[in-house]
């Protein structure tokens, strides 16, 4: 078992990139639908069909590049070069999308473009860093620790996505292409510097290149892994919910809340929230099991939006304390997924013979990428359905349908969560017993990691490279 004791020092210079990639995601989901859709004049109908359409293009690459990120084999590693080329990438399309659009900005083409060149960064960039941190260790409680620093520099991306725009508030009156040119400016320099820290901060660790599999064998795995489903559909869920409340916050403090300057201020109280709650979800996952705390992350989503049904217009002093309880979720979002994935990439390791990190990632980051879409798409949709234009005198009605559509999308989304996770198999005693098959296997000892396998319910014909098939133990 990996249980190398990283310092903290390290680990932090490791998850470094995680500022900018969060706040990267930040300015997507909160900026790209009132900049294009109202600033740059394409409408809202317009803008969602081209997130989604372009999105759809998106999730093929993720499993491609999933499966080359674990065959890589390089002089300088497996994750490294995909950092590497990532980069500029991401740059290039950050500088174009947001910090300086050229005039042809309106065009739906000019969108769809610059999108494609963000995805194929962002997709380099997190299955690399991501599959790479997964790595690092295969202790229950290290997982925990190592995804817990990446919330936390996660976090603090999504600090300055606030911060920025508040102080531009404070000396003026931003419009959303000063705010999103301001902060992409800004991660066009910082991005890169993240990387470099990074490739100097952590080796990676050392492992045997997965064995060639046919198609029908690989979807037979995927079909028995009953916890990477439920996994990646909670995922899915939880991001549909905390995209929804995303794309319509600037909507919603503007013509709900009627605090249209402040907007920069309330973001940063609803980012503070998750800030402060990462050590909550991070100790609740060592003290009970991951799928435990997912549950109550689920209650706590479920209760707080409803808040936002009574938070009056106009008063900053409710709505900073109210997006503030609202933000507790957002650090669960991304870690406790995460941290579960990493468990179930150790069970299809017992199946399959090998570890498929960066595949079984990529899975979770198609599922985010979706979900956040969909999400994003669905809410300029229902907007545009209910008849509200942003930055136009809207009806009453248009306006509560902006409050009911931030209430009652992610009511649902957490309220499914919290199903799926009832009964969810891999706690923490059954992670353990299964690395101890893991490691018994990898060190020879087939007959040790068979009398494991046995005694945890994998039946023979559900497990591959422990040598049942040159044993004569039957099922039972």
């Amino acid at each position: 078992m990996r249980s190398t004791r990283y310092t903290t020092l390290t680990l932090s210079g490791f998850a470094l990139p995680a500022i900018p990639l969060s706040s990267i995601l930040w300015l997507y989901i909160f900026y790209v639908p009132p900049l294009y859709a109202s600033e740059f004049g394409l409408g809202m109908g317009t803008v969602g069909t081209i997130l989604l359409l372009t999105k759809l293009f998106d999730t093929i690459t993720d499993v491609i590049f999933g499966a080359y990120v674990d065959k890589t084999n390089t002089r300088w590693g497996k994750r490294r070069p995909w950092l590497i080329v990532g980069t500029p990438l991401m740059a290039l399309a950050l500088y174009f999308l947001y910090a300086n659009p050229l005039g042809t900005a309106g065009s739906a083409w000019y969108l769809a473009g610059w999108l494609f060149f963000y995805y194929f960064g962002w997709t380099m960039l997190t299955i690399g860093h991501t599959s790479w941190a997964l790595d690092l260790s295969s202790d229950y409680d290290g997982r925990s620790r190592i995804t817990g620093v990446l919330q936390v520099m996660s976090a603090l991306g999504i600090v300055l996505v606030a911060v920025i725009p508040m102080v531009l508030e404070q000396l003026g009156d931003p419009s959303i292409a000063d705010r999103t040119s301001a902060i992409a400016t800004f991660l066009v320099f910082f991005l890169p510097l993240t990387v470099i820290v990074c490739l100097l901060s952590a080796s990676e660790v050392e492992a045997p290149p997965p064995p060639r599999v046919d198609l029908r064998d690989s979807l037979r795995i995927l079909k028995t892994n009953k916890p990477l489903l439920r996994v990646v559909l909670a995922n899915f869920l939880m991001l549909i919910s905390y995209a929804l409340v995303g794309s319509g916050f600037a909507f919603f403090v503007s013509d709900v809340l009627l605090l249209g300057e402040h907007i920069g201020t309330i973001s940063l109280f609803l980012i503070l929230g998750g800030l402060a709650s990462v050590p909550i979800w991070v100790r609740l996952c060592e003290k009970i099991s991951k799928h435990v705390t997912f549950q109550i992350t689920a209650v706590y989503g479920i209760l707080s939006p409803l808040l936002l049904l009574v938070l009056p217009a106009g008063n900053i002093l409710l709505a900073i304390i109210v997006w503030f309880l609202i933000g507790v979720t957002n650090s669960a979002v991304e870690f406790i997924p995460r941290t579960l994935m990493a468990d179930v990439c150790d069970h299809d390791n017992v199946q399959f013979g090998s570890s498929r990190m960066g595949m079984y990632y990529a899975i979770l980051q198609v599922c985010t990428k979706l979900g956040s879409t969909i999400a994003v798409s669905m809410g300029l949709w229902i907007l545009a359905w209910i008849g509200y234009v942003p930055g136009t005198e809207n009806t009453p009605d248009a306006i509560d349908g902006v409050r009911y559509v931030m209430v009652f999308g992610p009511v649902f989304g957490f309220l499914s969560v919290y199903l799926l996770m009832r009964n969810y198999p891999l706690d923490k005693d059954r992670q353990v017993a299964i690395r101890e098959i893991i490691d018994a296997r990898d060190s020879g000892d087939l007959p040790r990691a068979r009398e494991l396998a046995l005694s945890l319910g994998y039946k023979p014909r559900e497990v591959t490279g422990l040598g049942f098939e040159h044993t004569d133990t039957s099922e039972n």
